[in-house]
């Protein structure tokens, strides 16, 4: 048998944290399932513990006339149990082999911490039970009419509730949570007429108020189970509508009970329906579930799975339980422009809870990427509260604080593939990565492109264990075509040559700004047999291309055998020391700053011919301003240009690459 313990947390709602469960709470990541049979487990346990209570003593006077009398007696019994005041104001008993029972305005008073009012009131309470078996242990209504049961739960901000009655679970800890369906109370016929249910969270800001009935059905004994529920959750919208089977289909152990439910959360429509052969225990679920709204980050409150945002979502599959594991197989639909499918599972034992999926994609829209991180549990907007595109943030980089205390609510261990990405001016063609969630740690690794004829791999991390969180990542491009990221110009035909390069930063804070104005790091990148077209150069400004000697004469094309640059990252400050460029013409020099936090730059280009030339070279090309709107500059170019011979030669290109020397030795040689 159960100890009394474990009983105690099977019918809890919103309670502390019982022995082998974790403690999820509606605002705070309440999985949806479990909170709705909870609701009706305890809407069904106040409602017989009441009518167990006047029935029980009421019984004890059935040899006594007047029945009315003994309200005084039933009141102090009650009270005794409950631990709180109960009144009523009649009752009344016939006698017979089913003794019918009335007790009309019960009240069972709140405790002395919650606000004035009751807990539960019933304005009329009628019950049929047969005596014979109740000599035998069993307890048999012939028809339960409720009329007006209110309830009203609250959970203070101290985290006290008050639904946790005195001695009230010894006495009927069996009839509010049977553990099996067989264990139920046998009920032939239950009607709930304009019942209420309230339910007030001041620590989570749930507030919800709805109606609780049932429906007449074709048969006797047919009555069918409602629940509808409108309130706010997080300052949102939030109800559910409930329909199940009768209470006499809920005992019969041979028939599937069949459910249909529909959960609304500001604009999230959650539909599920099917059957469940133990509805008691959560056990032989079979359900057709469907989810859809204008963002996956709206599914956390719900289902306390800490989703990221994303574009407008429609998805199906199957739901089924095996213990306290929570499967959806056969998953399909759509996420934003992009198809979804696999299966995943959500180990509701383990603590936190963990969840593992492996999802495809067959074509990925890579702007429905383009927001990963989710909102704060206040419903703030957060990094991804925007949807690709917005414009709501002046920066470059989002200034809204990254929702990092909801990675604290489940751990997750997520592969994914993208069959064929499509990205606007991009050349990515396929995308494959395993995310893992450990302990608030969000690891991405490894994280594999196919980017222009070539690889990106490596790794991200966000660390959101300490008091500030950190971002790092490490990327290695190689060969890289430069041609596929020109497809779309009038400039592909003459672009070319192959890159490559390493890049590792880290950096912290509450938000993209904070973390890219913190970063630190460093980087290179190469690159071998190169072109660039004419008319890219020509673009630049005929003053630039002339002071970087690198005005065409008839040829479509600059040529560059090889480049490198080496940069260092301070405290989200760019530090270009040295970059080389070897073109046919010149040797190109380069160095400067590119500030993240400020968001400017100023960058040096100068030239070192390696023919004749009638060009100026101490002149240099300056790009400076702003990273989004930059100006280009000549500065100190002689009026009357003179001769000067071409010094230069050609780069050891090999050891330029290999990074064995560094731009700055590469220039000192030469």
């Amino acid at each position: 048998m159960p100890s009394q313990a474990d009983r105690k947390c099977d019918v809890a709602v919103y309670t502390e944290m019982c022995p082998g469960q974790s403690q999820m709470v509606a605002g705070n990541g309440e999985r949806l399932p479990k909170l709705t049979s909870k609701i009706l487990i305890w809407v069904g346990g106040i409602s017989l513990a009441i009518m167990l209570l006047a029935a029980g003593v009421g019984l004890t006077a059935v040899y006594l006339v007047n029945w009315n009398a003994l309200r005084t007696n039933v009141e102090e019994v009650a009270t005794d149990i409950l631990d709180r005041n109960v009144q009523i104001s009649s009752l009344s008993v016939d006698l017979g082999s089913t003794v019918n029972i009335r007790v009309q305005g019960v009240q069972i008073a709140n405790p002395d911490w919650a606000k004035q009012g009751h807990v539960a009131t019933v304005d009329d309470l009628r019950l049929g039970l047969r005596f014979w078996p109740l000599l035998k242990g069993q307890v048999v209504f012939t028809e339960v009419v409720a009329t007006a049961p209110r309830i009203a739960l609250i959970r203070d901000g101290e985290g006290r509730v008050n639904w946790e009655f005195g001695k009230a679970a010894e006495v009927t800890g069996e009839i509010v949570a049977p553990e099996t369906r067989d264990e139920f109370p046998a009920i032939g016929r239950l009607r709930i007429v304009d019942g209420s249910l309230r339910y007030v969270d001041e620590l989570t800001g749930v507030d919800l108020d709805g109606k609780i009935s049932t429906a007449t059905g074709d048969a006797e004994g047919q009555d069918q189970i409602e629940l509808a529920i409108n309130g706010t959750l997080e300052g949102q919208p939030y109800s559910i509508d409930f329909n199940g089977g009768s209470l006499v289909l809920l005992r019969d152990t041979e028939k599937p009970f069949p459910v249909d439910l529909v959960v609304s959360f500001a604009d999230t429509h959650l539909t599920a329906g099917g059957t469940v052969i133990a509805p008691l225990e959560l056990k032989g679920i079979e359900l057709d579930v469907r989810a859809e709204g204008s963002t996956l980050a709206q599914l956390f409150p719900l289902l306390g799975v800490p989703l990221p945002q994303s574009p407008p979502y429609k998805l199906t599959g199957s739901l089924s339980r095996d213990g306290g594991i929570w499967r959806i197989t056969q998953l399909d639909g759509k996420v934003g422009n992009s198809d979804l499918s696999g299966e995943a599972l959500v180990d509701s034992e383990r603590d936190p809870p963990f969840l593992k999926a492996n999802l495809v994609s067959g074509r990925l829209d890579s702007a429905d990427l383009s927001f990963f991180l989710v909102a704060d549990s206040a419903g703030d907007k957060k990094i991804g509260s925007q949807l690709p595109g917005s414009n709501n943030d002046a920066g470059l980089f989002p200034k809204v604080p990254i929702a990092h205390d909801r990675l604290k609510t489940m751990d997750m261990d997520i592969t994914f593939k993208g069959k064929r990405v499509i990205a606007d001016g991009l050349p990515v063609d396929d995308l494959s990565t395993r995310i893992q969630l450990t302990d608030s740690r969000v690891l991405v690794k490894p994280l594999k492109l196919s980017v222009a004829e070539g690889d990106v791999a490596g790794e991200l991390a966000f660390n959101a264990r300490g008091n500030v969180p950190s971002a790092d990542a490490g990327l290695t491009f190689d060969s890289l075509d430069l041609k596929p990221f020109f497809r779309d110009t009038n400039f592909v035909q003459e672009m070319g040559g192959l890159f490559s390069g390493h890049l590792y930063l880290l950096g912290e804070g509450e938000s993209l700004d904070e973390i890219f104005a913190s970063v630190g790091g460093t980087g290179w990148i190469a690159m071998r047999d190169g072109t660039i077209s004419a008319l890219l150069v020509e673009a630049v400004g005929l003053d630039a291309a002339e002071a970087l000697v690198l005005v065409l004469d008839g040829d479509a094309r600059v040529k560059i055998r090889c480049a490198r640059i080496d940069v260092d990252v301070v405290d989200g400050k760019i530090d270009v020391s040295r970059a080389i460029i070897d073109t046919s013409d010149s040797i190109l020099l380069a160095k400067g700053w590119v500030d993240l936090d400020s968001e400017t730059l100023e960058l040096q280009i100068e030239a070192r011919p390696k023919d004749f030339s009638l060009i100026d070279l101490a002149a240099p090309v300056v790009i400076s301003e702003s990273i989004r709107d930059f100006s280009i500059s000549i500065g100190g170019i002689d009026p009357l240009p003179f001769l000067e011979l071409g010094q230069a030669t050609d780069l050891n290109c090999a050891r330029l690459l290999s990074g064995e020397i560094s731009a700055a030795e590469v220039e000192a040689e030469n």
